[in-house]
């Protein structure tokens, strides 16, 4: 019988899972294998600057593909903030995560026990959701919406995409995506084929796991003439995702020690 397990890959929906030391999630069902392990590495946090224009009548839309947009991790080092859109001294410098230009990394070292005793990777699903937390001024007035209300009358308003998954459903005081998610194939636990080198480590996670690159995008709505202080173009947040993993082994619906049976 096959079971499903879903449980959040953050414990503070307020803070960021650090991807150098992954995120530990344990099954919280009871299944034949009882030491079943899920540990999925997620981004820390998303970022993204706009790159506007001092023409205040400049009334073109924001998008990415006209390179309007500075995808992550982007940072803003502001040297000397501007006045009225005038005499800033800033860099743009790229920090965090991204090992692919354009894309996040999301790996996978979940692992269980097969029927033949040896561990074997576990695929998993993963699913995300922004919240707006804090209010309009600590968020310097960005407001994550869903990708509909992010025209040319929509200052500040912006949607996220992962895989051109739009995080557009309602749901847990947020928006998170469409559907499933993303699906996150199973590391290769046997990556010789005949059981001679195991990719399992002593904690029974993969050693190698298995990454996917992720594309991510942004909608932002309003002109590119609105944009005219780069401090006030940056936006930096974070997503609390959700893991779900299927498992095929038959699950204990009582308990079973010895002293408890007839």
């Amino acid at each position: 019988m096959a079971t499903s397990m879903v449980m959040p890959a953050m414990a503070d929906p307020g803070g960021a899972v650090p991807a150098s030391t992954g995120t530990d999630v344990w099954a919280g069902i009871i299944i034949e294998d009882l030491d079943a392990k899920v540990k999925v590495e997620v981004p820390t946090l998303f970022a993204f600057v706009v790159k506007g224009t001092t023409t205040v009548t400049d009334n073109s839309p924001v998008t990415s593909a006209n390179g309007d947009i500075y995808l992550p991790n982007v940072k803003v080092d502001v040297t000397t903030p501007s006045v009225g859109g005038q005499g800033a001294v800033y860099n743009l410098q790229t920090e965090g995560n991204l090992t692919v230009e354009g894309k996040l990394p999301f790996t996978n070292y979940s692992t269980f026990k097969n029927a033949s005793g040896q561990r074997e990777g576990l695929a998993v699903k993963i699913n995300g959701n922004i919240k707006n937390e804090g209010d309009d001024a600590s968020r310097k007035y960005w407001t994550h919406t869903t990708s509909s209300n992010t025209g040319l009358n929509d200052f500040k308003k912006y949607n996220i995409s992962v895989d051109e998954n739009k995080f557009d459903t309602v749901a847990n005081g947020g928006l998170q995506m469409a559907g499933t998610g993303i699906s996150l194939a199973a590391p290769n636990t046997d990556p010789l084929g005949d059981l001679s080198y195991s990719n399992v480590d002593s904690d029974d996670y993969a050693i190698v796991g298995e990454t996917h690159h992720a594309k991510f995008d942004v909608l932002v709505g309003g002109k590119k003439g609105q944009y005219t202080q780069v401090e006030e173009s940056a936006k930096i947040g974070n997503i609390v995702w959700t893991i779900s993993a299927e498992m095929q082994n038959d699950v204990d619906t009582a308990p079973n020690e010895d002293y408890l049976q007839p």
